[in-house]
């Protein structure tokens, strides 16, 4: 944090967002998938750290994480970088900072192939240790596992943080917009083309929690349909978005098909819809599973 403040909350490599953008890496919407899952990544390690695949059995042990210990992948990162890193031999000016980390993770997330990559991960391995590896390896496949939700992290950052990402599900903007603890945010309302987080029912533990909350109560109970949580955003007369609940705008990959169906049917030029997309079945006349 004092790489942050010492820099300035907006600097583009080390400010608020160039921080919260590692804590939260699944919210981070600005950065391209790196297309490394965890079999991928335990490869681009291993030969990073100069491993034989056939012959190292630590290489083998991170390419079968899965078999050993609790199952981890960053557990089996940090193992097999402690046989072959020696911790504490980066010097203090060499240490890779918040500013080298997001540069190497922007261009990782332009490279196409592992050996590509290869050189990128084996360059941050220079100036970490095996637990920062370990950490790393958690932003790459966006799995942190802090202990702490999302909400509870945007919250510990401003007071009124929550409530701004709720509304515009933009992490950048959070971090630059309410900078200082003095900065209050001014609520607004719902604008057609500006992402608000969706709505979700509230979770009871299990049946008997769910019963004892309604008894002699009125309630509704819906069929449960296998679809696609999706926001449609009518802008204007003509301009529709169709945000999915992980905050992508899925309206240039295909779902556009929608707009002419949406011009007939709504009465008015801006709106917003919040609901379930489903397939409808035309020949058995029934709604199947989505995908």
């Amino acid at each position: 944090m004092a790489e942050v403040t010492k820099c300035g909350v907006n600097d583009r490599r080390t400010g608020f967002f160039a921080l919260y953008r590692l804590m939260l890496p699944h919210i981070d919407k600005e950065r391209s998938a790196y297309h490394l899952k965890e079999a991928a990544l335990a490869r681009v390690i291993g030969l990073a750290l100069g491993l034989d695949r056939n012959r190292s059995p630590h290489f083998k042990k991170l390419e079968a994480w899965r078999k050993g210990g609790a199952g981890i992948f960053v557990d089996a990162v940090q193992e097999c970088c402690a046989h072959h890193m020696v911790d504490g031999y980066v010097k203090r000016v060499d240490r890779a900072t918040i500013g080298d980390v997001n540069d190497a993770l922007d261009k990782l997330a332009t490279l196409k192939t592992n050996n590509e990559k290869l050189p990128v991960v084996a360059g941050l391995m220079d100036k970490m240790d095996a637990r920062q590896m370990r950490w790393l390896s958690a932003i790459i496949i966006k799995d942190m596992k802090l202990g702490y939700g999302e909400a509870a992290i945007i919250r510990h950052f401003h007071r009124d943080a929550e409530d701004l990402y709720n509304v515009c599900c933009d992490l950048r903007r959070v971090c630059e917009t309410l900078h200082t603890k003095a900065v209050a945010f001014k609520r607004q309302d719902l604008q057609p083309g500006s992402l608000v987080r969706s709505m979700n029912a509230a979770k009871k533990r299990d049946c008997d929690e769910a019963w004892r909350h309604v008894q002699r109560r009125e309630f509704v109970i819906e069929h449960k349909f296998d679809g696609e949580r999706i926001q449609v955003h009518r802008v204007d007369a003509r301009t529709f978005h169709y945000f999915t609940r992980n905050n992508f705008d899925f309206g240039p990959r295909g779902y556009s098909v929608m707009n002419r169906l949406f011009r007939r049917r709504l009465a008015t030029d801006r709106c917003v819809l919040d609901g379930e997309l489903v397939l409808w079945h035309k020949e058995h006349k029934a709604y199947v599973p989505f995908g």
